[in-house]
């Protein structure tokens, strides 16, 4: 499958990363042992090359191979590399679509059982000094402030003044057979209720976790996910009841089954 943007090294969600924000210091746990969370998707059999003489391109279906043919019957890539092709952090940026990465939320308001619809709920945050996305770049005190927010390594949502859930989305210009790398753990000592994080391939959720406040270890997972020119990867933290003291790590990278 012909790569749309060069690669980058794999396996950066094991690094120890930390943070200093505002008057809070954030530090992440140096972490290596995937699992943990639920779902997942996994695609039928693709059989490109049936029929098909040898030398007629095809997709192998491996989102790290430049060029794929077909051969006896067979779809073989060539130029394999181990590859990352989308990454939260290594990819962060303050502009929105920058390397297919948005950054929005969802006002989801009260309405608790209501689902997430990519198409009409999320809306874009706004860049603000010192690498936050945010609502409004407003100072705490003000009646439109809300604690959600976007950096390269943390979510926060917000239930004040309603619920409103950050969404970081990735649309993908790649095709095949890949690998979610997630890391959710929180980033903040205090005791607050703990967040739910969920990963959405199109709208329907992948993958779902649930930590308890101050649990700085959480949970790494990785998911296998199918991915087509304009797929929509999106993570979005849900806050629970409250939004005190839940600073969360939301991570992830995207590379090969």
């Amino acid at each position: 499958m012909l790569r749309l943007r060069a690669a980058m090294p794999l396996g950066c969600w094991w690094l120890l990363f930390s943070c200093s924000l505002g008057e809070f210091g954030y530090l992440s746990a140096d972490f290596g042992v995937p699992g943990g969370g639920t779902g997942g998707s996994v695609a039928s059999p693709v059989l490109p090359c049936e029929g098909q003489t040898d030398g007629t391109p095809c997709d192998d279906q491996n989102v790290c191979t430049r060029t794929s043919i077909c051969v006896a019957g067979i779809c073989g890539g060539s130029e394999v590399e181990a590859c990352s092709v989308a990454s939260s952090i290594g990819d962060f940026s303050m502009t929105q679509g920058l390397q297919e990465w948005s950054y929005g939320y969802w006002a989801r308001g009260t309405h608790t059982q209501k689902s997430y619809q990519p198409d009409t709920d999320f809306t874009p945050l706004s860049p603000c000094q010192g690498m936050f996305w945010r609502p409004a770049c407003v100072e705490p005190g003000d009646p439109s402030y809300s604690w959600a927010l976007i950096t390269a390594e943390l979510q926060h949502g917000a239930t004040v003044p309603d619920f409103r859930l950050p969404v970081r989305r990735w649309v993908s210009d790649v095709s095949g057979l890949a690998s979610a790398a997630l890391d959710h753990h929180h980033a903040d000592p205090g005791d607050g209720d703990g967040t739910r994080a969920t990963l959405l391939v199109d709208g329907v959720a992948v993958w779902e976790n649930e930590i308890a406040g101050g649990d700085a270890r959480g949970v790494q997972a990785v998911i296998p996910i199918t991915l087509e020119l304009g797929t929509r990867v999106e993570l979005l933290l849900d806050p629970l009841a409250g939004e005190a003291r839940d600073m969360t790590h939301l991570s992830i990278v995207i590379g090969a089954r």
